[in-house]
């Protein structure tokens, strides 16, 4: 009788032990701070792929009096426009743009169009505040027309700027980027013109948003 209830009494302590065993491995199953990293959103194409649209103003100087005095020498002319921006961001420290400008105005004495495709080295300074720069190479082509002077130039060149970008975005758990920017930028679009001695400068300030 003694060894029946030993008997029974052991295999109620197993049971015990079992039962505690079963939970305590079911918890690090459907528990919330189980330690397993979450798992991460499938890559697509449209990642870090951003659209941007800005307000372009244009500086138009070329050389066409070699006699001249230094006042009269040079043919100056600021004309507004509008630059649009494809780029794609492949690391935190570089990225890619396809831009375009092109000025408007029935009356404008200049009218200026720039396509070019840049590298764009980039990096974080403060909290969603970013300097870049931008290295490539485009054409410009620049018609000019006063009335008394007139001159066209379309070239293909190195280009570069420098700018500043302020994100509005928000995150996914992989680190992209979704939403909102605002930029403004400083562009060397043609220099020292072969044919003119055009040097063609713009200046824009915009908004991209990130897919």
């Amino acid at each position: 009788m003694k060894t029946i209830k030993k008997s029974l009494g052991l295999m109620c302590a197993v049971l015990g032990l079992s039962q505690g065993l079963l939970a305590g491995s079911m918890k690090h199953v459907v528990g919330v701070d189980n330690g397993v990293a979450p798992i991460s959103e499938a890559s697509t194409l449209l990642d870090n792929l951003y659209v941007g649209l800005a307000l372009a103003e244009t500086f138009v100087r070329s050389d066409q009096c070699g006699s001249c005095d230094e006042d009269a020498k040079t043919l100056k002319d600021y004309r507004y426009g509008a630059t649009l921006v494809l780029g794609w961001d492949t690391s935190d420290y570089l990225g890619l743009e396809a831009r375009g400008l092109r000025t408007f105005g029935e009356d404008a004495f200049t009218t200026v169009t720039h396509y070019g495709l840049y590298a764009k080295p980039k990096v974080e300074i403060l909290d969603d505040l970013e300097v870049y720069g931008l290295m490539g190479y485009g054409q410009t082509r620049v018609d000019y027309d006063n009335g008394i002077k007139t001159f066209k130039v379309e070239e293909r060149s190195f280009s570069y700027g420098l700018g500043m970008k302020y994100e509005f975005s928000e995150y996914d758990i992989n680190k992209r980027a979704t939403g909102w920017a605002v930029w403004m930028d400083y562009q060397f679009l043609l220099k020292d013109s072969s044919k003119t001695k055009a040097d063609v400068n713009a200046a824009s300030l915009g908004v991209s948003y990130y897919f």
